[in-house]
């Protein structure tokens, strides 16, 4: 089946104008592959649920895509996520830590009233490039009262001739889509084209997203409309955009497995304008290209082009024609499949517990893959997501508009369909997401906005004489422990830094090996921004539409039975605090006035210590008597395994619950791990809490950090058995 694409013969002043600096295919191809010297990236998340009930909270993975090297990108670490109401307000703004490409989060909506919401998530780095290349994702809460207005669907059908121009006396492509009033498809069963009297010369169907395509040769001498019944039953006509009388078009067949088919035409009215001209096609994709020419003899209106798909780039490709001096004159879109490898997992219930099954995915994936999973009942109505991660990096980067329910064309079932339909929507698109008054601008090709990693801290010493100019910024919660030299004006600087959202950066001036307080001035960046949402994000949100739902969602979940943590306690008899016969020495303020420093203690214990300003080594006796040998033990601190032994260097005893030390360290095995050369093992006192470690030091509370993840737990549904439970509920994400 032969598919027809239009175009507009271009020869308006300022198109022109745009394009005069380009003299040469050459010079045209050099500004294309410069427009693309900078990678672009898309992120893409997996939410838990895009419909919520009231006080459910989401969870969501996130997945950074490099479209140049078609990998995940290292180069971002931060993250940011703005979300917005129903008045297109911003209410939240979050910074998550990604790793090489993947990370996760969790976003608390507790109290959030029922209503439309988008999530808008991006990167510092992509504000370097005109196009959006943000992800963004609406949710709705949900609840039971009825609103009092009563939403009447409405409609507009549009008429796409392909590159907004129909062609006279040879066969054009018109596309059709009909949408309501939130954006949505909507089916049709039947339309047709009539003439001016009324006359059918064919009909056609929507598919189930509401789009359509006829094709056919128009007369000069008439005009033309469609006609098509709603849903709701009513008639809806739409005038055909005006004939033009010269110009040129393209059929693209894409439906061949191995073969692109490309029929150049003409009219007979056009070809003594334009024989022996020559014409270029561009098929390119993220600054590569392909280019070839062609041209028309006084004999022939039709030039017929055969493409290997095994040499076209995979994924969308855009074929864009240019005239002969240069300027894009036509452009279409196509989807090669060629090149695309999707591997199967095979995943297998391994066992069933009752309450709950193991499942087992076998893959061949030849390296380590990030996996995220949410698992509902079969018929939810909770998880409705417009894309997913094959849709948000093959498909979205090229698109200039919105497409609704673009996960769809990339599920596995039906695949030769939904190929088919692929290619109906990147028929209504128009031209691609990439302008090329963009492309032929004058723009510096600097980077503007760098792709943040982590925060900067700058800051001042607030003191006159700072003989001691050594500064010590440390958080109990990031393990951070930096020391830096302010410069003759007290000012320093730390890049680059993991902070965490609502936790605490302390500063002390290193005197004498001890730290003391010391008054300064502190600021981090990046700081919270006021994020801009388009007409488009706008008008989705300000739409009305019903959030009452027919199944009773009140009271559906019991928040007083989640469990989020459980601690168990047993009740020891102390051990003498000066005995060295037991393991676990319960420090009191007599140990506490003999030690000032943890590490004095531990000296005392058959421990080599050494230290050099903030450093700290520890080394055991039980090995080699040298600091060249190194037998280093494990150190925990609250039943974490430090390598940074710094984080202990000014720890006060006195701040210290308790000590174990283990010599042998035979509860981490002999081989393999250093559990050899002895264990140490730390615990301060819960009481005191982390901050007031350092409550003699400059503290202030970082307002801006990166947001901490929240362990996924399974809300206590209060029935299993009511429609609520099969419509809303999520079990598990990870």
């Amino acid at each position: 089946m032969k598919k027809i694409l239009t175009v507009l013969f271009l020869l308006s002043i300022n198109f022109q104008s745009v394009y005069a600096q380009i003299s040469s295919l050459e010079q045209f191809q050099k500004t294309y592959s410069e427009y693309f010297q900078l990678n672009r990236e898309y992120v893409h998340l997996h939410l838990s649920k895009t419909k919520l009930i009231p006080n459910e909270d989401i969870w969501f993975s996130a997945y950074v895509y490099d479209l140049r090297t078609n990998l995940p990108n290292s180069l971002t670490t931060n993250l940011n996520l703005a979300i917005f109401n129903n008045k297109s307000e911003q209410i939240q703004y979050k910074t998550f830590y990604i790793n090489n490409g993947f990370g996760k989060g969790y976003l608390n909506l507790e109290n959030l009233p029922s209503g439309r919401y988008l999530i808008k998530a991006f990167t510092n780095y992509m504000n370097n490039f005109k196009e959006d290349l943000a992800f963004s994702q609406t949710f709705e809460i949900f609840n039971n009262e009825i609103n009092s207005f009563k939403i009447e669907k409405e409609f507009d059908l549009q008429v796409l001739p392909e590159g907004g121009h129909i062609l006279a006396n040879t066969k054009n492509h018109i596309g059709i889509k009909l949408i309501n009033n939130l954006g949505d498809g909507e089916y049709f069963s039947k339309g047709v084209l009539l003439d001016d009297n009324n006359k059918t010369i064919t009909t056609f169907k929507s598919n189930h997203l509401g789009i359509s395509h006829f094709t056919f040769t128009p007369n000069t001498n008439k005009k033309y409309h469609v006609s098509l019944n709603t849903s709701t039953g009513k008639v809806i006509k739409q005038a055909l955009p005006k004939i033009e009388e010269n110009g040129v078009n393209v059929i693209v067949n894409n439906y061949h497995p191995d073969n692109l088919f490309i029929a150049f035409q003409t009219n007979k009215k056009s070809i003594s304008d334009i024989k022996e001209k020559p014409f270029y096609f561009i098929i390119h994709q993220n600054g590569k290209f392909q280019t070839f020419e062609e041209n028309f003899s006084i004999n022939y209106s039709i030039k017929n082009i055969v493409l290997k798909k095994n040499d076209l780039f995979k994924g969308v490709n855009t074929l864009t024609v240019l005239n002969e001096r240069f300027e894009p004159i036509l452009e279409r879109m196509f989807y090669n499949t060629k090149g695309i490898k999707r591997l199967s997992s095979k995943p297998k219930i391994v066992k069933n517990y009752g309450d709950s099954i193991q499942i087992e995915i076998k893959n061949k994936f030849e390296k380590e893959q990030n996996l995220s999973i949410s698992v509902f009942p079969s018929k939810t109505e909770s998880y409705n997501p417009k894309n997913n991660i094959l849709s948000s990096f093959l498909l979205k980067p090229y698109i200039e508009s919105p497409v609704e329910n673009a996960n769809y064309y990339f599920k596995r079932n039906n695949e030769v369909k939904k190929l088919y339909d692929l290619d109906l929507l990147l028929i209504t698109q128009g031209w691609s997401k990439y302008d090329w008054k963009n492309i032929f601008s004058k723009r510096s090709d600097s980077i503007i906005y760098k792709s943040e990693k982590g925060f900067r801290i700058n800051g001042k010493v607030n003191k006159k004489n700072l003989k001691q100019n050594k500064i010590v910024l440390t958080s109990n919660q990031t393990n951070l422990f930096e020391i830096l030299e302010p410069n003759k004006d007290k000012n320093f600087s730390l890049n680059e830094v993991y902070l965490v959202e609502d936790s605490k950066i302390h500063v002390g001036q290193l005197k004498n090996e001890k730290l003391v307080y010391v008054p300064t001035y502190l600021t981090i960046l990046p700081n919270k921004k006021n994020v801009q949402l388009s007409d488009y994000h706008k008008t989705s949100l300000n739409k009305n539409f019903s959030l009452f739902s027919d199944v009773i969602i009140s009271d559906f979940t019991d928040k007083t039975n989640i469990l989020d943590t459980v601690v168990l306690k047993n009740k020891l008899k102390a051990p003498n605090a000066l005995s060295t016969h037991e393991n676990t020495t319960k420090i009191n303020e007599q140990l506490s006035r003999q030690f000032m420093y943890i590490y004095m203690l531990i000296e005392t214990r058959g421990f080599q210590v050494r230290t050099t300003g903030s450093n700290l080594e520890l080394y055991s006796l039980r090995g080699p008597n040298s600091f060249e040998a190194k037998p280093i033990p494990i150190v925990t601190l609250d039943d974490v395994i430090i390598s940074d032994l710094s984080l202990i260097r000014f720890l006060k005893t006195s701040d210290v619950e308790s000590i174990e030390i283990n010599k042998i360290g035979s509860e981490y095995g002999i081989r393999g791990i250093r559990g050899v050369n002895g264990v140490i093992k730390i615990k301060t006192k819960a009481e005191i809490g982390p901050d007031k470690k350092f409550k003699d030091l400059f503290s202030m509370k970082i307002k801006h950090g990166f947001t901490e993840d929240k362990e996924y737990y399974t809300p206590k549904y209060k029935s299993y058995s009511s429609d609520a439970f099969g419509g809303f509920p999520v079990f598990h994400t990870v």
